[in-house]
């Protein structure tokens, strides 16, 4: 998700592989279908001006939401039989309210606002 040149990361990867050699890896969903990072924005955002998200394709947490994308990618880089499956988890921020709000800080859009350097 964080490669400048996905495809040739791929590559990589799967030049080290044996020969039959399988790649297995998860990644997030698209931003938008991930309520953990987008309430808690839509929460900041109403009260302090936000910088607009990375465009989805940015090499970042979120690069991968695009299954047709992952495909692309992955097949661009030479794998074949390529399967994708979706699985959804509830993610939870922390045990305690004072964890969640530790978490959201943490953020990088969160931080630019409330704790800026």
């Amino acid at each position: 998700m964080f490669f400048a040149d996905p495809v040739a990361a791929f590559t990589h990867l799967r030049s080290a592989l044996r020969p039959g050699g399988r790649l297995a890896f998860v990644c997030w969903q698209s931003r938008d279908d991930n309520e953990w990072t987008t309430v808690p924005r839509r929460a900041i955002d109403e009260v302090l001006s936000l910088t607009p998200p990375p465009p989805p394709d940015t090499p970042g947490g979120f690069a991968f939401g695009d299954p047709d994308r992952v495909r692309s990618v992955l097949e661009g880089a030479g794998w074949t039989g390529v399967e994708l499956t979706d699985i959804e988890r509830t993610v939870h921020l922390g045990t305690s309210i004072d964890e969640a709000v530790a978490f959201v800080r943490q953020m990088d859009y969160a931080k630019a606002v409330l704790d800026p350097a």
